[in-house]
């Protein structure tokens, strides 16, 4: 027979058994207004929907067509419009234009 004595200190070590283990509490069931809480979906996929942008249809009217024209368009020049250079050629005088 072995006699097994143990004796009570408030230290605890690393070697010591866990002596009890906590028990995790139970959430509290809460109340729900059903009124309130009616209009709430409760599907990811509808919360998704509901969360993006929404685009309003445009009205419907009457443009001129000439004032969605672009303004102010410059075309860059075609090898065409450049003037032929040589040896020769005068850069001062196709400068002035």
């Amino acid at each position: 027979r072995k006699f097994v004595v143990y004796e009570e200190d408030d230290e605890e070590t690393d070697k010591e058994p866990l002596k009890s283990k906590r028990k995790r509490s139970e959430p509290e069931a809460k109340e729900v207004n059903a009124e309130a809480d009616a209009g709430k979906s409760h599907s990811n996929k509808d919360d998704i929907v509901n969360s993006q942008a929404q685009t309003l249809p445009l009205p419907e009217t009457d443009l001129d067509p000439a004032i969605l024209q672009p303004l102010n368009i410059a075309f860059p020049p075609q090898s065409s419009d450049l003037p032929i250079l040589n040896s020769e050629t005068d850069l001062d005088s196709i400068a002035e234009g």
